[in-house]
């Protein structure tokens, strides 16, 4: 299992101050590094840019997004930008994706409606895995259509960047779709003491249960299980419960609660990997 950690912009932490934190993992023995993406909120700044610095400044450490909201992005953007990050870091990309929440999209002119944008972020995937042959590629598809596109660079990742499906349990078309390609990234309303996720989703049980519970369901629908990112949650026996992870086959567990001070950041980055 492998251990990666969340670092998100605050009052005291800039995008410079990001990425010299993401640069110090690498140096404490961190497997990888994930930022987010929402415009709304002024700790995810664009998260291509943040790992491209990143990338440029270490030689080891994976890149990730924890998660990008793909269906407001256009496809072939994301092509693009993941393919070239993908190239400057010498093939280190986790692409970790979903449909976001309302405030992804309310505020700039785009209606959430969640079926809608699962049909988008469907056909995203499929065209950016398309055009990441790097030939000709058409597509007819209800929201996109694509005639002889082709996007450059391509990714060094064979066959492709590994892509991961955010998901909130109990909601099983999420680990469905994560099912389908390489992974998923869980997260549970236990896990911030909410009385429903963004799409509604209600506690069923402690986060250990949730887990347990969601990482069977993506045993049963998942020919081949992939990647699972893990993030941090609470118990009362850590060390036990990360063994536990690792046999229900978690692949990476992720540090999610570093919070916004600096020092205490540095210092908990610094320290390495549980």
């Amino acid at each position: 299992m492998q251990n990666g950690v969340w670092i998100t912009a605050s009052d005291e932490i800039d995008t410079a101050r990001m990425v010299e934190l993401g640069v110090l993992a690498e140096g404490s023995g961190w497997d990888g590094v994930f930022v987010s993406d929402s415009l709304p909120f002024t700790e995810h700044p664009d998260p291509w840019v943040v790992l491209a610095g990143i990338a440029a400044q270490t030689e080891t450490i994976r890149l990730g997004t924890w998660v990008v909201p793909l269906p407001r992005r256009q496809p072939w953007q994301v092509a693009q930008e993941v393919a070239t990050l993908d190239r400057l870091s010498g093939g280190r990309v986790i692409l970790g994706a979903g449909i976001g929440n309302s405030d992804d999209y309310d505020d700039y002119g785009m209606p959430y409606e969640p079926r809608e944008r699962g049909e988008r972020l469907d056909e995203t995937l499929d065209i950016v895995i398309g055009l990441w042959a790097g030939e000709p590629f058409s597509y007819d598809g209800k929201h996109f259509q694509l005639d002889d596109a082709v996007v450059q660079p391509t990714p060094v990742q064979e066959p492709h960047v590994p892509i991961l499906l955010g998901c909130w349990w109990p909601n099983k078309k999420p680990i469905h779709r994560g099912a389908r390609w390489d992974g998923i990234m869980p997260f549970f309303p236990s896990l911030i003491n909410a009385e429903a996720g963004p799409h509604g989703e209600e506690e069923t049980g402690s986060p250990e249960e949730e887990v347990r519970d969601a990482l069977a369901f993506y045993r049963d629908v998942a020919d081949e299980p992939g990647d699972v990112v893990l993030p941090t949650i609470p118990s009362e026996d850590p060390t036990a419960f990360a063994e536990t992870a690792a046999e229900l086959g978690v692949t990476w567990q992720l540090a999610t609660d570093l919070g916004g001070d600096l020092n205490a950041v540095t210092e908990r980055i610094r320290e390495g990997p549980p």
